[in-house]
């Protein structure tokens, strides 16, 4: 009965996930997209009290001797001031919030690309570790038959000592292969755990998968260009900023005026003012300042446009390269690797061929095989680099739906 109550408790922990299941989870629970998100949520707090007017000042002030008028003597006096930005200052603040609520959003949407290639490349790297280790078990039963057609011929005093022990180093060569990649699984399923964001146990499971190129479109969606961009517009309002500076500020105030002995109203001050920016060295700094910026972001723009149109021409090279690679082994090379492999068995039976072209013929479709998972592998890894490049997602990640 405990048995079963263990079964159970394992089940319940550890959960079968394709890879559509565990970007799912990633997108929702991911710590980094549960950071970005709090900083989405504060910047979006900052923009509501941003263009808003600075706070008012208080004032008071006591005289040390009353100062006499006819109406009686002066003994303090408060007040209360508010500074008021020149026209256009406000506006601008507030637009320049504005872009910065919109790149901690963009920023967002990196961090779950970002996030979306990782749990590929983990995934994929399970994957070909799976397919790594049938293929290595296969031919582990490959030369284990093998060293038993050679004790046959051993036998019958057609093979000599060396092809045996030959064949027997090769068997516990791929023995210990297959222990380490049994030990290599944890790394690789913690790694896995790493990319989605979780302590829980991961079982996952492969589809079936497809080969097809993706379409190559271009870096309009690519999220660092986007993010390039409102700093360019942030450059060019800050610049606008920077000029409206040497402009003046308004101030409106009243003053409350005590008088001594006087139990009628007394009497109030109003009273308004400018700033005065009369330093045009400062001015001028700012202004110069503002232009650099504005040419800075132009250039930086024009730098990572070139980066990723280079980076996607790469990538269209790498996928168009890998499916050929791939259709080239699973059509042609492993097809005649496994009619080589049969015919230089029959040959070596039959004493037709050394047993060095033997081994060679079935070190050939081991190597080819391996090849092909790995090409896979690579295929779908950058692919997940085309989706973050090109800002594109395997499932929504507000929905969890296949795109």
């Amino acid at each position: 009965m405990k048995y079963i109550i263990l079964l159970v408790l394992l089940i319940s922990i550890s959960v079968s996930q394709n890879l559509e299941t565990l970007l799912q989870q990633t997108f929702f629970e991911h710590p980094a997209v549960k950071a970005q998100s709090a900083n989405v949520a504060g910047t979006k707090e900052k923009e509501k009290i941003s263009g808003v007017l600075p706070n008012p000042m208080v004032s008071g002030g006591y005289f040390a001797e009353p100062v006499v008028t006819k109406n009686g003597p002066q003994t303090w006096r408060a007040g209360i001031s508010q500074k008021i930005p020149f026209f256009g200052k406000l506006s601008t603040i507030r637009k320049i919030a504005l872009k910065h609520t919109v790149k901690a959003e963009i920023r967002h949407e990196k961090v779950l690309l970002e996030i979306q290639r990782n749990v590929v490349t983990a995934y994929e790297n399970l994957r070909f570790h799976k397919k790594e280790v049938e293929i290595t078990n296969q031919n582990l039963e490959l030369a284990r038959h093998i060293e038993t057609v050679i004790k046959s011929r051993y036998k019958t005093a057609t093979a000599g000592h060396p092809d045996l022990i030959q064949i027997q180093l090769k068997i516990m060569t791929m023995e210990d292969r297959a222990q380490d990649l049994e030990e290599k699984k944890t790394v690789l399923l913690n790694e896995l755990k790493y990319a989605v964001g979780t302590n829980e146990n991961l079982v996952p499971i492969f589809n079936d998968l497809e080969y097809n190129l993706p379409a190559i479109e271009g870096i309009s969606g690519n999220t660092s260009l986007q993010i390039h961009n409102q700093n360019l517009e942030i450059s060019k309002l800050q610049y606008r900023l920077n000029r409206l500076a040497s402009l003046p500020d308004f101030i409106a105030g009243v003053d409350y005026i005590r008088l001594e002995d006087i139990a009628e109203s007394h009497p109030l001050m109003f009273k308004t003012g400018l700033t005065l920016p009369l330093w045009s060295g400062k001015n001028k700094a700012m202004k110069s300042s503002g232009e650099a910026g504005v040419r800075e972001a132009k250039l930086k723009l024009r730098d990572i446009e070139y980066k990723l149109n280079t980076k996607l021409s790469r990538i269209k090279f790498q996928l168009t390269e890998k499916e050929r690679e791939i259709k080239l082994y699973n059509s042609k090379l492993i097809p005649h690797a496994n009619l080589g492999y049969d015919a230089s068995e029959k040959a070596y039976l039959t004493n037709s061929i050394p047993f060095t072209e033997f081994i060679f013929a079935f070190q050939t479709l081991l190597d080819f095989e391996l090849k092909s998972a790995q090409a896979v592998s690579e295929f779908q890894k950058i692919k997940a680099e085309y989706y973050e490049l090109t800002g594109h997602y395997i499932i929504n990640p507000e929905k969890g739906e296949t795109k």
